[in-house]
């Protein structure tokens, strides 16, 4: 009959619910001391048991840990379990497909804007300007992306991608992290534009930074990274963005900082991975 293998009786508690170690007390002997209270080292010395702090006795679930105290594990819980500990990204691969191309199209316009005598006309229609959306030029949100100021400018956002875009793209594919890329950028340089009434800034970096908050939200949704490594990397970011605004909140902005393009790379990256479905690697 359809739906009659849907509920199982719970195998951990043989229906009843319970705690199978505790007996549904909701309390069992120390592991740490076996329930002695105390603890002894090698040379004879006693102390109290700081597991269980000198009761012998810890504090345990009185319903079965399987099944929830239902007495039957059904499709739903067996799927949840082996959604929690299904390995995750273990095929992808790094790739440079898309990454390789995004990095040679901010080399080539920072050549051709600087080594060539009509170059500086072209990165004038890549910039922004306060008329964009008077005149219809769109294109002016995204292009500035692709604009450097100088070689350390440059260089900079280069080693960036080199780093984070090529992982990223082998966990997502090309087409999608070409979208969450544009996207990050995209809504940098709006932000730039809006909080800088009419000149948005130039560069990479809130795409990059959209790269960046991409990381984190793959781990906080997906469980991809390692904590430690995670909280790293936020701690990075976090940083950066504080002390970005804080310079130029006190006029000591001296490397010239888009930092509301940051801001909403940052924005639009986390919230692409917040709703794009699951990457399965490639």
């Amino acid at each position: 009959m359809p739906g009659s293998s849907d509920k199982r009786p719970c195998p951990r508690c043989r229906e009843t619910g319970t705690c199978l170690e505790c007996n549904g007390t909701g309390q069992i002997g120390c592991l740490t001391c076996e329930g002695r209270g105390n603890r002894t080292t090698p040379r004879g010395l006693s102390f109290s048991c700081k597991a269980c702090k000198g009761t012998g006795i810890v504090a345990c679930s009185p319903v079965c840990s399987s099944c929830g105290g239902s007495g039957v594990i059904t499709e739903a819980m067996q799927r949840d379990v082996r959604e929690k500990y299904q390995i995750r990204f273990v095929e992808y691969q790094a790739l440079v497909n898309v990454s390789t191309y995004l990095l040679l199209a901010n080399v080539a316009v920072y050549v051709i804007g600087t080594a060539t005598p009509w170059g500086a006309n072209v990165v004038r229609q890549m910039c922004s300007t306060p008329y964009i959306v008077a005149n219809g030029e769109y294109w002016r949100f995204l292009t500035p992306i692709f604009v450097h100021a100088n070689i350390p400018h440059l260089l900079f956002n280069s080693l960036f991608m080199i780093q984070f875009c090529p992982p990223l793209e082998g966990i997502y594919g090309s087409g999608v992290f070409l979208g969450l890329y544009l996207w990050s950028g995209l809504c940098g340089e709006i932000l730039s534009w809006w909080m800088h009434q009419g000149i948005g800034g130039i560069g990479a970096s809130g795409a990059l930074f959209g790269v960046g908050m991409a990381y984190l939200g793959l781990h906080r949704r997906f469980g991809m990274f390692d904590s430690t490594s995670i909280n790293r990397w936020t701690t990075y970011l976090v940083a950066f963005l504080v002390l970005g605004f804080g310079s130029s909140a006190l006029g000591m902005n001296f490397l010239n900082l888009d930092n509301w393009a940051h801001l909403g790379g940052a924005i639009g990256g986390l919230a692409f991975v917040w709703l794009w479905p699951r990457p399965s690697g490639h």
